[in-house]
């Protein structure tokens, strides 16, 4: 009976690439470019030509005029001169002339390549495979036996646990189908099961987080509901007539009073009891008389019998810090729960234990 006592910067780079201009892109501005000065020669060499090329306009020359000895020729560096082009290019880019190639201001040539095509994702998801369960052969059993009845019961027991598992579930908008439930067992028995044992871990563990979570939710919510509903009601009855409060802070009514000795813990007592919730769903009904010492049910129930006195009854409101407190008395008694009962003394006399 519930109301016994023992129980977790990219710095941008600035990419500042200098228009690098090549030779090849400067022949259009040769005249732009200081050329190298010959010896008595009227015609001028440019400074970006090669040693070879040197040599041979040099030939070219020496037949065209044959009288004339053959100047003397300035030493030409053994590699051209860095051609003065950054600097200008720094300071002023130089206009592109029209129907010239555009100049490339960039020292690396970048390849955009083609994107890669993606094959189109398959409209409609393969089909999945449809699993059996073992079948289960019909078995045929009297139960005269004590080992079939056994079996039996055990089954019995067994299914009833899970039948109570399944609904307590649904109150959290859980459903099992129960068909599949039956599989899992049926093919256990026959060595036939469908899934590895690591997937069933991960799939329990993830199952009883779930319930975990749900059931705390909901245990949150019963507790302000029945603290509001339980200051209510104690505000209202502690409005009727002769209503009092005792020391510990428990609201009675005297409804009969009893008489003879006082109760003390040691005695025993035969009672009626009701208990409900201020929600007014009953908790606890005896449906006879009941035979019990006084120090075995809960204080606020002790003090309740000791103020109805024998042949006497009282209604008893008991606040929670009193009673079953946060985390109540499942699955009749939820958290926070104000208790009211309905005590009736019918007999009480010393215990004749020693």
């Amino acid at each position: 009976m519930s109301f016994l006592a023992k129980r977790l910067c990219t710095v941008g780079v600035l990419l500042l690439t200098l228009p690098i201009f090549s030779a090849s892109a400067n022949q259009s501005t040769d005249d732009k470019q200081a050329p190298v000065a010959v010896s008595a020669q009227p015609e001028a060499v440019p400074v970006l030509v090669s040693a070879e090329q040197e040599t041979k306009a040099s030939e070219e020359k020496t037949t065209a005029v044959a009288p004339a000895p053959e100047p003397e020729l300035s030493p030409v560096p053994e590699s051209a001169p860095e051609p003065v082009v950054v600097e200008e290019s720094v300071a002023k880019e130089p206009t592109q002339a029209p129907g010239t190639a555009e100049v490339v201001k960039t020292d690396t040539e970048v390849n955009v390549s083609e994107p890669t095509p993606v094959a189109a994702a398959p409209l409609t998801a393969p089909a999945t495979k449809q699993l059996e369960t073992s079948a289960l052969a019909p078995v045929k059993f009297t139960l005269d036996s004590e080992e079939q009845k056994r079996a039996y019961a055990s089954g019995v027991t067994l299914a009833r646990y899970l039948q109570e598992n399944m609904a307590q579930q649904q109150k959290l908008h859980i459903t099992l189908d129960p068909q599949i439930v039956l599989a899992g067992i049926v093919d256990t028995f026959k060595s036939d099961i469908k899934m590895d044992e690591a997937t069933i871990q991960k799939t329990m563990a993830v199952f009883d987080e779930q319930v975990n979570v749900l059931n705390k939710a909901k245990f949150e919510q019963e507790s302000r509901r029945e603290l509001d509903i339980g200051a209510a009601y104690q505000a209202d009855f502690a409005k009727e007539d002769g209503v009092k409060k005792s020391k510990t802070g428990l609201l009675y009514q005297i409804v009969t009073k009893g008489s003879g000795a006082a109760i003390k813990d040691t005695d025993m007592v035969e009672i009626e009891l009701v208990g409900t919730l201020a929600s007014g769903k009953v908790f606890e009904k005896t449906t006879s008389p009941i035979a019990l010492k006084v120090s075995d049910v809960i204080p606020a129930l002790r003090s309740g019998i000791k103020l109805a006195g024998k042949g006497g009854e009282v209604k008893l409101v008991v606040p929670p810090e009193q009673g079953y407190g946060v985390k109540g008395a499942q699955p009749g008694i939820p958290p926070n729960a104000t208790l009211i009962f309905n005590i009736k003394v019918l007999q009480a006399g010393a215990s004749k234990s020693k």
